[in-house]
């Protein structure tokens, strides 16, 4: 069995599969968190044969290269089908960056200095692991810093309340310091 194309499950996963390699071919950039948006659903006055994809490398400031191979894998190319249905226009955007700056105390127990450094790369793993779209949430990231050994308190001053991104954004770590 194979998957069918031209549903948004096929499209996300055609859009996964692309990559940006390098003369070795090696991977320097892919496609790792993708958002299928159909506009009709919100807005009738929207073509129903529009699609538009928001891709996003993980790491920040995606690539016009990675975006034009995600486009051209969708569309199909040099022989090889695409992933998108006969007749649908699907449109491949980058998804902005929407920086999340984090900073707090924290109070740790003794002989736990490292601890304040794990914090901070904890912190900074959990916002780039969310997807395009999703939110950060403030409640997250106090039980993320309270998991690591060491730390006995954390007080965040930022941010004050969950971080809403909207639908086409990938939230991404800011400055992200605990003192």
């Amino acid at each position: 069995a194979t998957l069918s194309r031209g549903t948004g499950a096929a499209l996300r996963y055609g859009a996964a599969q692309s990559s940006i390699v390098d003369s070795a071919g090696a991977i320097i950039e892919q496609a790792k968190h993708i958002a299928v948006i159909e506009p009709f659903q919100t807005d009738v006055a929207q073509p129903i044969g529009l699609v538009n994809l928001y891709v996003h490398n993980g790491s920040g400031n995606t690539s016009s290269a990675l975006v034009a191979k995600v486009q051209s894998d969708i569309d199909g190319a040099n022989g090889i089908p695409g992933w998108k249905s006969a007749g649908v226009v699907a449109d491949v955007y980058a998804a902005p960056d929407y920086l999340v700056n984090v900073t707090g105390t924290i109070t740790l127990e003794a002989d736990a200095a490292s601890a304040s450094t794990a914090a901070e790369d904890a912190i900074s793993s959990y916002i780039q692991s969310l997807g395009i779209g999703q939110p950060v949430i403030r409640s997250e990231l106090i039980a993320i810093v309270m998991e690591i050994g060491g730390v006995y308190n954390v007080l965040l001053s930022a941010p004050a309340s969950d971080v809403a991104v909207s639908a086409i954004q990938k939230a991404m770590p800011g400055t992200v310091n605990l003192s």
